[in-house]
């Protein structure tokens, strides 16, 4: 049987189902570990419980650090490893928290919202939104909290509101 001339590596060679696929490994390895990465994330987000995004993200750099690991790319496992725990020292140092105050009197509902926001300004948070339910008697922030702070003091001054002003205040870490 005569052999065929190679074709040219960086040209698809389609005379056959087999030439073709070997092309696509040999010469499109990393497009080909793109589509493994996501199709694994893809069945990571769908196929498992994870209570935020965050955790999700997590669980599909795990899976790509094991990867890379599992193809003998030993060094670049490390460096997204490393990659990853500087993302998540930087994005985790500060979560962002809300408070939904209930229980305030609709009349003052406007001015209770200025006292919370002022004490959150004081404290240095940074404020991300604010939702104002006047028929719920209700009033919701999202914020940061500053580095140099805790979620603990923060409620103390929080408590420190003059009773007519100051509602039930319930946190969720976000």
């Amino acid at each position: 049987m005569r052999k065929l001339p190679e074709a040219d590596p960086g040209d698809p060679d389609i005379r056959s189902a087999t030439r073709y696929l070997l092309w696509v490994v040999r010469m499109q390895f990393s497009a080909v570990l793109g589509l493994v990465v996501f199709g694994i994330g893809g069945l990571l987000r769908f196929r498992s419980v994870t209570d935020s995004t965050r955790d999700t993200v997590r669980l599909i750099i795990v899976t790509l650090a094991g990867l890379t690991a599992g193809l003998g790319l030993l060094h670049f496992a490390v460096i997204v490893t490393l990659f990853t725990f500087a993302l998540i020292y930087v994005f985790d140092t500060r979560p962002p928290y809300r408070i939904r105050v209930e229980g305030i009197a609709r009349d003052r509902a406007g001015r209770c919202a200025e006292v919370y926001r002022g004490i959150l300004k004081g404290h240095g948070c940074s404020i991300i939104a604010e939702h104002h339910s006047l028929e719920k008697a209700r009033i919701e922030f999202v914020f940061r909290l500053p580095r140099r702070s805790t979620r603990d003091r923060l409620d103390v001054e929080l408590r420190s509101i003059a009773a007519d002003l100051r509602g039930d205040v319930n946190w969720e870490l976000r």
